[in-house]
């Protein structure tokens, strides 16, 4: 029997399903008394923290012991034809269903029942938010809730978030003004329960703008009230009722009111007397529909939709540099998300070029330029890492807020082996945007990299206590390598969630390195060719030894030869051909190599990779 097949008959899964589940519940009943009475905040930073300690110990407890009609007993010592895990199993579903009815009560009685109380411990992304902010609360920090939508269609919400994210990346380039990033303030959109002080406490600002969008035909009202959030007392407030086709003009005057009022009743000292809007398009239904699209790009949601939205848009007008740009992220991402249905590499660099042909300031068509710098060689696709850099640095260099282009030159940093480098500009992304998870992930990914097991550990337990955990191929040795073994063996389950797919081989060579798995390569084809998951090949490979065998997919991120305990593979020829096929060799020798890698003669290198 498999270690998944006795994973599943001891009911290991089935506990810390049921185990999740309770302990959110009574997180959530002893957070409602705990308001209630005014407790002090440690009963709940201790509750978590029994509920995290008792987590590995449930589950250990049901991979050792087997409940009996004799009582609590140790697993060895029941015969399977005296089991009745099978009975145990139908108790813990059942178990599982009654705790979800409860987790939906106490869903209903936090929304609608008791909606004037403070923020629940699970309110959006507030811890990871206080922990990244400067606790000194400062005259000239604002956040931009997303605007309520009050307009008779519910569908016509993109437009009420599109402009309160124009507005917001209005704000943030007043110098002198510090902007909450769109991800932590549009966390808190449909949360009545929460209340402006909260929000601002979370977000660590002193001034909230909010405000509400009605769209009926071609006019709009968009009402907007800046809030001093300290003393509770409203610095401005104004309604607007306009064409659409003023659209720009409004969104100047909302944001030239709030520097004014911040300027004139705080005393803020900015740079900036006044802002400028300039009008992106003459067409307004191209810019509704880039509204739409770009809501659905943020949401990672329908690309294929949001595609054929900004084509529209540029149909209608093809001098919108900033519909192009957004149709060359949205087909860039498309691939990513499954929306295969048509070449959208092609018209993901196509839109890139375009968008900056129109304006070379367009810093998302730099960024997406850069995924699609590359040479083609015979068979294989060699990436240029200098021209990659040279788009990166001009989408920073026409926007130093774009998280997202300091993500992925990080990322790059990383893959050509410079981890501090690529490190460096992953906490720019976050300083940005402190909640953006993807941004964290990869702080952890190189950590790994690095060997750096206890800033790795932290990074990941941020995210989990966030919501935010994904594992990736790179995670199983790192856990295999400290022996935790359960962990392990979850995490190389989550990559593929294949029933096929050869995890106990996997686990067993990752464990086991230098035995001969010639057997297991020949299965572990055979599920790739069948299922073929992007970045699995490289990782079965090098457990089992089949370095001939690696298959670099283009846009796979490289970064993972770098990952310690494989001395094998970088003491074979294939790591060098494989550095060398990338252009990652060709960056070095024009630019100087890593830490960890040096020139031999002129013709050769070598690089010390922790085992």
């Amino acid at each position: 029997m498999s270690f998944f097949e006795e994973l599943k008959r001891r009911n290991v899964v089935r506990v810390g399903v049921a185990y999740s589940v309770a302990g959110w519940l009574l997180a959530q009943v002893v957070q409602l008394a705990a308001d209630s009475f005014e407790a002090p905040a440690w009963v709940m930073k201790m509750l978590i923290t029994i509920l995290v300690i008792g987590f590995p110990v449930a589950l250990v407890f049901s991979w050792a012991y087997e409940l009996t009609p004799d009582g609590i007993r140790r697993e060895k010592e029941v015969t399977r034809s005296a089991s009745i895990t099978h009975q145990t199993a139908r108790k813990l579903d059942y178990l599982t269903i009654a705790l979800l009815v409860g987790v939906f009560a106490v869903v209903v009685l936090d929304r609608y029942v008791l909606p004037g109380r403070p923020a629940p411990v699970s309110s959006p992304t507030s811890e990871a938010l206080q922990a990244d902010s400067n606790p000194k609360v400062e005259m000239n920090s604002i956040a931009v809730l997303p605007f309520v939508n009050m307009s008779a269609d519910p569908e016509q919400e993109y437009f009420s978030d599109g402009i309160s994210e124009e507005l917001l990346n209005l704000l943030v380039r007043v110098d002198g003004l510090t902007v909450a990033s769109r991800t932590s303030s549009f966390a808190y959109k449909d949360t009545p329960g929460i209340s402006i002080a909260q929000i601002a406490d979370d977000l660590k600002v002193a001034n909230i703008l909010e405000g509400s969008v009605r769209k009926s035909g071609d006019t709009v009202r968009i009402t907007a009230q800046l809030i001093d959030t300290r003393n509770d007392r409203h610095l401005w407030s104004e309604t607007y009722d306009r064409k659409l086709n003023d659209i720009f003009v409004i969104q100047d005057d909302i944001a030239n009111a709030i520097v004014t009022a911040l300027r004139s009743e705080l005393g803020v000292d900015m740079a900036q007397n006044s802002v400028t809007v300039p009008a992106a398009t003459g067409n307004v239904d191209a810019y509704q529909l880039y509204l739409q699209a770009r809501e659905l790009v943020r949401a990672r949601r329908d690309l294929g939709r949001a595609v054929k939205l900004l084509e529209r848009a540029v149909a209608l007008d093809p001098e919108f540099a900033r519909a192009w740009a957004e149709l060359s992220l949205a087909a860039y991402l498309g691939p990513a998300w499954n929306v295969t249905d048509r070449d959208y590499a092609d018209i993901a660099i196509r839109a890139a070029q375009t968008a900056i042909e129109l304006d070379a300031g367009q810093s998302i068509a730099w960024m997406v330029q850069s995924r699609f710098m590359f040479r083609e060689e015979s068979e294989d696709s060699r990436g240029d890492y200098e021209a990659q850099q040279d788009a990166l640095n001009k989408a920073i260099e026409h926007d130093n807020l774009n998280a997202t282009a300091w993500l992925w030159r990080g990322v790059n940093w990383s893959e050509l082996g410079f981890h501090e480098r690529g490190l460096a500009d992953l906490e720019q992304c976050l300083q940005i945007d402190p909640a953006y998870q993807n941004c964290r992930l990869h702080v952890g990914m190189i950590h790994i990299l690095m060997g750096n097991d206890k800033a790795a550990d932290d990074v990941f337990l941020r995210l989990a206590n966030d919501g935010f955990l994904t594992y990736m191929a790179v995670h199983v040795p790192w856990l295999v390598r400290q022996g935790r073994e359960l962990e392990a063996a979850l995490a190389a389950y989550h990559v593929s969630r294949h029933p096929d797919f050869p995890a106990r081989e996997w686990l067993e060579a990752l464990r086991n390195p230098g035995r001969d798995y010639s057997s297991y390569v020949a299965k572990a084809e055979r599920w790739l060719a069948e299922d073929p998951h992007i970045g699995m090949n490289p990782a079965l490979m090098l457990a089992f030894g089949a370095y001939d065998k690696i298959i670099i997919e283009q846009g796979l991120v490289m970064n993972w030869i770098w990952q310690p305990g494989f001395p094998g593979f970088y003491d074979s020829g294939m790591f060098k051909r494989l550095v060398e096929k990338k252009g990652i060799l060709a960056h070095w020798r024009q630019h100087g190599f890593p830490p960890q890698c040096r020139a031999v003669g002129d013709d050769d290198f070598e690089c010390e990779i922790g085992g």
